[in-house]
């Protein structure tokens, strides 16, 4: 078996690496820690590759919220791009060995940052957290990369509960020969929703107006989890062309996230949803099990052409807790 590293094989991180992609993003955090206790050595690997819901603080000096992941993160400590300060304070880090952008990706982080923030009230209802984080390629003169994150809760809108919208990407920008540049982006949204529970009757009561018994549903949550890579060159021949053109690609990617979600994750999962409900009152328990049979034929079906033919990279969750 190939190794990847001394204390654990390429297989066994691939296996795990499928496995949290089908993990529903409310659950990433928990899955994580459980295939880190069984294989420690592979925490950094994991913690690398793996996206997880983003968390929030709030830079004191600034008064303004900013994102805490694994780009803007050095060792316990998170970078705000709003005051290039690291937190919690106190806590006896030598600020001088802690990473910083030089200073001209440090104006244009300052720059991206503005703009993303008009792009979130924009876009989300002047709702949400947005970050940009950059960091040099030192191996290759001219080159950077960053991180540019979107957080945003839902709280009670419409039949949803309670939920979060998480967006990542990831660009890689490389300076080419006349003034060509080559920008590589990794996008990865990670969609979370609780609805609502509906109250119902029980098959065969009366209303409540006659003395029937109303019973609450159980919640469903549905959760959603899609990885894309967008790559182009352009020319360009100032800094203000890279905000251009990778403002285009984040807008272009985030319109087609929200196209698919709606109109290929949702309306499957509706789907799958009602073709498991049965809207008549049943008569016999010959019935229920005639039910339950043709219901457990049916995933078993789908289970085998799944096992067969494998996912994609994205994966939706309906889950009825």
């Amino acid at each position: 078996m190939k190794q990847f590293s001394e204390n654990f094989s390429l297989k066994q991180l691939e296996a795990a690496l499928t496995l949290a992609r089908r993990i529903p993003p409310n659950q990433t955090k928990k899955g994580l820690i459980g295939m880190m206790r069984c294989v420690p050595t592979m925490a950094d690997e994991l913690l690398q590759r793996v996206d997880r819901p983003l968390e929030v603080r709030l830079d004191p000096k600034k008064n303004r919220k900013y994102i805490l992941c694994d780009y803007n993160r050095d060792g316990r400590l998170h970078r705000s791009p709003w005051s290039n300060c690291y937190y919690p304070e106190g806590t006896g880090v030598n600020e001088k060995g802690l990473f910083y952008p030089s200073e001209h990706l440090r104006q244009l982080e300052i720059t991206l940052n503005n703009l993303v923030d008009l792009y979130r009230q924009a876009y989300y209802n002047g709702e949400g957290v947005s970050s940009v984080f950059l960091w040099d390629i030192y191996e290759e003169p001219g080159a950077f990369a960053g991180a540019f994150c979107i957080h945003r809760e839902i709280d009670r809108a419409g039949m949803v509960e309670s939920g979060t919208w998480n967006t990542i990407h990831v660009i890689e920008v490389r300076e080419k020969h006349n003034n060509n540049a080559y920008y590589k982006m990794t996008s990865s949204v990670l969609l979370d929703l609780s609805l609502m529970p509906r109250t119902r009757h029980r098959p065969g009561a009366e209303p409540e107006a006659t003395g029937g018994e109303a019973v609450e549903e159980d919640p469903v949550t549905f959760g959603a989890n899609l990885t894309r890579q967008t790559e182009q060159s352009r020319k360009v021949t100032d800094t203000a062309g890279h905000v251009v053109e990778i403002g285009s690609l984040v807008e272009a990617v985030e319109t087609r996230f929200r196209q698919s979600l709606e109109g290929l994750y949702l309306q499957k999962c509706r789907e799958m949803l009602n073709g498991t409900r049965y809207m008549e009152p049943v008569e016999s328990p010959f019935q229920t099990d005639s039910l339950r049979a043709d219901l457990s034929a049916v995933l078993g079906a789908r289970r085998k052409t799944q096992a067969e033919g494998g996912e994609g990279e994205g994966a939706a969750h309906p889950v009825s807790n």
